[in-house]
């Protein structure tokens, strides 16, 4: 309590009057302590009443006090049983004055004091920002496979015309030369004098026209062996292969098709047109997509080596395979093991692999479906 006395407090010994320390501490043996000014009041303080135990936020579990190396339990509670709670603790110099006390605490925190509205708004904006990201860079990526589909589109069509050009001039040029050697005959054959010159001018039209025509389509197989006819150079196969890869992968998916890729001489390089090699990669990869059509667990497995001076591409799946009868008719142009194809896939591939000096060979394998092996001259790499 306050003591309104001259002296000191009882057992308190009168303290030292200077200005630089007004106020002296005293403790006693029941854990409290005097505080003594230099007036001669004197005040008796009990750390440990200083608040009731209900005053304290139940989320404390101990507070302690430090003054001057002594040390007061001010509260001591055991923590309630939480399934989630983390252990928190609290040091702070409290500015009292001449009493230089030190403040500890310890709390459990536990799932109902955390902020879950900000929480909760944080994640929602998290989340729509990613969402947002995320739709974008898809959108973005379905754009470049769109743009790479087209392309490769555009080359499948302007190929698909050179080759049915070169089929049709192929099919064509025998009766028009058919037709000139009959008219030649005929024209040998007319001696009769009636209306001889106008027949003889006749057949001599005929003749012209049918080698006009002849030459024509001649023209047309010309530039239709002359379709990618662009420079050769060394490839990356994992670069092409990768390509193809991305251009199919959403299709291969909904048709439960996986698409792998092996190179098993990595660092190698083949000698070729990169569009050409492109085209038939995409041809053959398309031919074992429709084969497996329908199947449970369709694979499509593309790998690569190096045999030689050639780099070889192989293209396998594990589809019902091709009936042995059509099997030497596949490069043949028009012909097709499809209803709905036009034949002329496989005799452009094979054209194209022929001009890059390479092959193209297809088979069955023993074990079920098809093999098909795109070989080309290896690149030599100067060091």
């Amino acid at each position: 309590g306050w003591q309104a006395a001259n002296g000191a407090a009882p057992g308190v010994r009168p303290p030292p009057t200077t200005a630089a320390n007004p106020y002296v501490l005293e403790f006693d043996a029941d854990g409290q302590y005097w505080l003594v000014a230099a007036t001669g009041w004197a005040v008796r303080i009990d750390p440990r009443a200083m608040l009731q135990p209900g005053d304290w936020p139940a989320s404390l579990t101990s507070v302690t006090l430090q003054l001057n190396g002594r040390r007061f339990d001010v509260l001591n509670r055991p923590p309630a049983a939480m399934p989630l709670a983390w252990p928190m603790t609290l040091d702070k110099r409290l500015p009292t004055g001449p009493q230089a006390l030190r403040l500890h605490a310890t709390r459990a925190l536990t799932v109902d004091d955390l902020p879950w509205l900000p929480i909760a708004l944080w994640n929602t904006v998290a989340i729509l920002l990613v969402g947002g990201v995320l739709g974008a860079w898809r959108l973005r990526d379905a754009q470049r496979r769109e743009h790479a589909r087209a392309r490769l589109d555009r080359f499948g069509r302007l190929d698909t015309l050179g080759e049915m050009a070169a089929g049709i001039a192929h099919e064509l040029n025998q009766p028009l030369m058919a037709i000139v050697t009959h008219t030649r005959a005929a024209e040998r054959l007319l001696d009769l004098p009636v209306e001889r010159d106008n027949v003889r001018r006749a057949l001599q039209t005929s003749v012209a026209q049918a080698k006009r025509a002849a030459s024509i389509l001649d023209r047309l197989r010309v530039a239709a062996t002359s379709a990618h006819g662009g420079e050769r150079h060394a490839l990356d196969p994992d670069a092409i292969v990768s390509a193809l890869q991305l251009l199919y992968r959403d299709e291969l998916a909904r048709e439960h098709i996986s698409l792998s890729w092996h190179n098993a001489t990595p660092g190698a390089r083949p000698l070729a047109d990169p569009v050409a090699v492109e085209q038939i990669l995409h041809n053959l990869i398309q031919n074992a997509r429709d084969a497996l059509s329908g199947a449970p667990h369709g694979s499509i497995r593309v790998s690569g080596e190096r045999t030689g001076r050639q780099y070889r591409f192989t293209v396998i799946d594990n589809g019902p395979g091709i009936p042995p009868d059509m099997l030497p008719r596949l490069f043949e142009p028009f012909f097709t093991t499809r209803g709905h194809g036009l034949g002329l896939g496989l005799p452009l591939c094979d054209t194209l692999a022929q001009r890059q000096n390479g092959a193209l060979a297809i088979h069955n394998r023993p074990s079920g479906g098809v093999e098909a092996t795109l070989s080309l001259p290896f690149a030599e790499i100067q060091p």
